[in-house]
């Protein structure tokens, strides 16, 4: 049995972590529970987000089940936690945990991934008996080999808000660009300032030379920032959807999956951005990226596909 324990993070990482842990279940023939802790930060709550899809695993449990089903497993995992909470010295204290406790962990059948550039897939573990699973595991493969089961899985549960289904209606009757600003968390730290207004200005005028008549919805958690800078976009045609999504009640799983509608993208360094193209059924799609994914010469990722179109960043002052 696979336990999935969601860690403090958005939907994007959530989606990466299932994506993960259902393959893992396959490949292995054994069960998926996915436990959500109650202090779940950024609308993270199974209620309010992966629970707005119709995804499909074997439970969801509560705080009793997980004690009973992970044999304590889930307190070996805290307590490792709480060991580097006070001393990490990195940028992000889950990587330093798996660094220093990793292999450790491993032996009591707790698996996890924070280190953005390591990888194993642990068969023979999952094999052996029940395992706690937890962490990012931002790796584009899994998604891809479950690429037809999440596109059936990843769509609301409930029918769209009737100003939702006519932002949709346009969406799907233009030549529709998703353009994803991520600001928010970002801003107030280094290691992901990466897409600024040059790199958007950039990524337009790269668009506008391949796709005609493009109509451009803007995403973004900072909408007087998009406003004040539609410079960028050369007097074409801008709607801001995420205005319109907000103002109709709408949560992050609807917004992302309004996204997923567009036929093509200009995306931020996130992994909400990486699963909105990812939704998109557009044969012809055109996604334009970030060359780099982090502000650090010592962090790759594995988020790149193949078929994007890359725009060259610089590290950025400011965004």
């Amino acid at each position: 049995m696979i336990i999935l324990k969601m860690m403090k993070y958005g939907i994007g990482n959530q989606l990466f972590a299932y994506a993960y842990a259902k393959y893992l279940a396959q490949k292995c023939a054994t069960n998926l529970n996915i436990y959500f802790p109650k202090d779940m930060m950024h609308e993270s709550d199974y209620n309010n987000a992966l629970g707005k899809f119709q995804l499909k695993f074997d439970g969801l449990i509560n705080k009793k089940e997980l004690i009973r089903l992970s044999n304590g497993k889930h307190l070996i995992n805290e307590f490792f936690f709480h060991l580097t909470s006070k001393t990490y010295r990195t940028i992000d204290p889950y990587i330093e945990i798996e660094h220093r406790y990793g292999k450790q962990m491993e032996k009591c059948n707790i698996l996890i991934n924070y280190d953005v550039d390591h990888w194993d897939e642990y068969f023979d573990i999952v094999r052996k008996g029940t395992v706690l699973v937890s962490g990012y595991f931002q790796n584009t493969h899994y998604a891809r080999y479950l690429e037809n089961e999440l596109k059936q899985e990843i769509v609301l549960v409930k029918e769209y808000r009737f100003k939702h289904r006519v932002l949709i209606g346009k969406i799907n009757t233009c030549n529709s660009v998703c353009v994803h600003v991520r600001r928010g968390d970002y801003i107030k730290t280094s290691l992901h300032k990466v897409c600024n207004l040059t790199y958007y200005k950039d990524a337009v005028s790269a668009l506008c030379t391949r796709i005609k008549n493009p109509i451009f919805f803007i995403f973004t958690d900072d909408q007087k920032y998009v406003r004040d800078n539609k410079m960028i976009f050369d007097g074409k045609e801008v709607i801001y959807a995420s205005e319109i999504v907000s103002a109709n009640g709408g949560t992050a799983s609807e917004e992302l999956f309004i996204m997923g509608q567009c036929k093509h993208f200009i995306i931020s360094n996130s992994s909400f951005s990486w699963w909105a193209q990812f939704l998109s059924t557009e044969s012809n799609k055109m996604v334009f990226a970030p060359n780099k994914w982090y502000n650090s010469d010592s962090m790759k990722g594995r988020l790149f596909e193949s078929s994007w179109e890359y725009i060259d960043v610089v590290n950025s002052i400011g965004l």
